[in-house]
């Protein structure tokens, strides 16, 4: 990707977790931090809604 910003990165990680891919939308938010660029709003609470999600059916939380 040529041009990129807090918007397109928060789109491929949505699009990970949309897909239940919590690892790669993991490793892209590390990525996305590790080049300079703080997440908003929306990706905070994309990442830890997957995470959550994760977690939950991992360890069958109620």
């Amino acid at each position: 990707m040529a041009h990129r910003s807090v918007v397109s990165w928060s789109s491929m990680i949505g699009g990970h977790a949309q897909a239940e891919d919590t690892g790669g939308a993991c490793a892209l938010f590390g990525e996305m931090r590790r080049q300079g660029f703080l997440e908003d709003e929306f990706t905070s609470a994309t990442v830890y809604r997957q995470v959550f999600r994760h977690l939950h059916s991992t360890f069958k939380i109620a």
